[in-house]
């Protein structure tokens, strides 16, 4: 079971990382070329004219997008648009047995007006390596270069250079998640976290495609902002199986992932504990 913890991982370095200053896609504008040189003529393909002394060279003609899905940016570029935010990711897995899962919820928040972070990470182990259910949380309190980590037990503080933020940004920004839906299909428009947004459904493909196991895909879903295609909330559950799900002998795989963009309000300003600060 342990060997499958990788993929927690994987999520939980790339959405807690979540929050530095990258660009923000809403904020792209374009603009057309002026329509008034003095003094020069230009020659192309639109047809430039010159009058008085004055070039004018015919704007170029608009081309609309063909209508299609529109398919989420990196989540890590997506959030970067929100001065704060919320978002909340949550990876259940199971099997070989049907008494063995991990599942593990990482809350993230972020507030850039006052450079505070908290992420908590959750974690709920079950199956035969344990007695009774093991769990586990993590909390991590940040300002600016200052860190407070609860392993559980105690609070353990960090201060960091501005030298060593700015490397380990450097190395965040290299990583990002992007999800791949084959195929969507729109279902309907609504609103997530008060940000309109187009849901989508879609199917997965490859299950069973070499262990001949009967798979079952019975959610797979994303909601995408009509502004800035960024993820707000996805949905995934998957089944494979190699024989009658009521058979004690067969072999059960599950797989469950959602992600949602909670609100984009966030902590505001996080206090550091006096039980982190004493270790100071």
């Amino acid at each position: 079971m342990r060997s499958r913890m990788w993929i927690v991982l994987v999520f939980g370095l790339v959405v807690a990382a979540c929050g530095d200053d990258a660009g923000n896609p809403l904020d792209v504008t374009t603009t057309g070329g002026s329509p008034g040189t003095t003094g020069t003529t230009s020659t192309g393909g639109g047809g430039t004219t010159t009058t008085g002394g004055t070039t004018t060279v015919p704007e170029a003609p608009t081309t609309t997008a063909p209508a299609g899905p529109m398919l989420p940016v990196p989540i890590r570029e997506g959030l970067a648009s929100f001065d704060a935010y919320v978002f909340v990711t949550t990876i259940v897995s199971g099997g070989p047995g049907a008494d063995e899962t991990s599942e593990t919820t990482i809350r993230s928040e972020y507030d850039r007006a006052t450079d505070s972070r908290i992420v908590i990470t959750d974690t709920l182990l079950t199956g035969p390596d344990y007695d009774e259910p093991e769990t586990s949380r993590q909390r991590v309190r940040s300002i600016g270069n200052r860190t407070c980590t609860h392993d559980g037990d105690t609070w353990t503080y960090t201060e960091a250079t501005a030298q060593e933020r700015e490397i380990l940004e450097l190395a965040e920004r290299q990583i990002d998640l992007v999800i791949v839906p084959e195929s969507p299909v729109e279902v309907g428009r609504e609103q997530v976290a008060g940000i309109p947004a187009i849901h989508y459904t879609f199917t997965p493909a490859g299950l069973g495609r070499e262990s001949g196991a009967v798979t079952d895909v019975s959610v797979a879903e994303y909601w995408v902002s009509i502004d800035g295609n960024i993820l707000l909330r996805y949905q995934m559950v998957a089944e494979s199986r190699d024989g009658p799900r009521n058979d004690p002998e067969t072999t059960i795989f599950t797989i469950e992932i959602r992600m949602e963009l909670v609100d984009t309000i966030g902590p505001g300003e996080v206090s550091l504990p006096d039980a982190c600060l004493e270790n100071a």
